[in-house]
């Protein structure tokens, strides 16, 4: 999908925010699995 927005070369800016969408995507994924494991446990 984002082939041609990294090939291009005035994507740097764009691929800044591309990786904190990511790093924010990887921290979400871990607050809802750590909230998944706390549910079940209790």
């Amino acid at each position: 999908i984002g082939a041609p927005v990294v090939t291009s070369p005035a994507s740097i800016p764009t691929l800044s925010t591309y990786g904190l969408m990511l790093m924010s995507l990887m921290l979400g994924g871990l607050a809802l699995a750590r909230q998944r494991r706390s549910r079940t446990t209790l």
